[in-house]
């Protein structure tokens, strides 16, 4: 006859104890769940944040672009890309800065860039002075943002809002 715990009452039948081996929590099942727990936030943070590359190009205009530029106006204004020679880009995230991966022509490339967040900021150094400096979203025909010089003109900052659609290529 198996015996009852100590919680149970007395009068219970004899036909209601559980009897057979205690088991034990089974490890593999917790390391299981921890790990599926694990590739889910991982996959959700990378879909959330939009992981691309991302493409800037120099272009030097004729006549300064203002915030609320278009296409037609960059035409206007003669904008050609230029070949990256003293200049530097350099993308923020938060406050972790990011170098480009690749200099090629007029075109700075920068891996894995996290395009869905309003933490990313952009920074241009300049060898010459310039009177104006905006993000361009080619796709969109728009600017993004117009950014902030220094006192000397040749240091250009500002944020890259998301928009409605994230930009994978700017200049």
């Amino acid at each position: 006859m198996a015996q009852r715990a100590r919680h149970e009452a007395r009068w219970t039948a004899d036909d209601a104890v559980v009897k057979g081996k205690v088991r034990r929590n089974r490890l593999w099942v917790v390391l299981l769940l921890f790990g599926l727990v694990g590739v889910l936030s991982t996959w959700a943070y990378t879909r959330l944040l939009n992981f691309q590359d991302l493409q800037v190009q120099l272009r030097v205009c004729q006549e300064p672009l203002g915030e609320d530029a278009t296409g037609a106006d960059v035409t206007a204004a003669g904008c050609v890309p230029t070949d990256v020679t003293d200049e530097r880009v350099r993308l923020w995230h938060q406050s972790s800065p990011r170098d480009p991966v690749s200099a090629e022509g007029p075109t700075w490339l920068f891996e894995d860039v996290p395009i869905d967040t309003v933490a990313n900021a952009v920074q241009v150094d300049l060898a010459d002075p310039a009177r104006s400096v905006v993000l361009f979203d080619h796709e969109e025909g728009g600017v993004r943002t117009a950014l902030t010089p220094d006192a000397a003109d040749t240091r250009w900052t500002g944020t890259v809002a998301p928009g409605d659609r994230p930009a994978t290529g700017c200049w």
